[in-house]
């Protein structure tokens, strides 16, 4: 039988708003750190805004505090920063070796 399925819209907001809710509460409402995160989530979830495309943690807290993806993907840009050039570079994947492959492109300053 074909169903149709309804497609489910969302209301989305940038990393950088969430973060500015947090801060806000903080610096404006007296709110402790987690407090001020917690009342973003629920805030904005009330609002109906799908919160999955952000990283839900305190501005400025130390990146030790990040979450696993947030963190390797941290590294692997310092790792293809730091290569010297074109090409790829192998690093230490849990118990071998991962090869990464890229192309360096220079800013135009655009």
């Amino acid at each position: 039988a074909d169903e149709k399925q309804l497609a489910a819209l969302y209301l989305r907001i940038s990393q950088e708003t969430f973060d500015s809710a947090v801060v806000e509460n903080m610096e404006d409402l007296g709110m402790e750190a987690e407090e001020a995160l917690a009342d973003a989530i629920t805030q904005f979830e009330q609002q109906g805004i799908n919160l999955n495309n952000i990283v839900k943690r305190i501005p400025g807290a130390p990146a030790e505090n990040d979450p696993a993806p947030v963190a390797l993907v941290r590294r692997i840009q310092e790792i293809i920063a730091g290569a010297e050039d074109e090409g790829s570079v192998e690093v230490a994947f849990g118990t071998g070796m991962m090869k990464i492959s890229f192309a360096k492109h220079e800013d135009p300053g655009v």
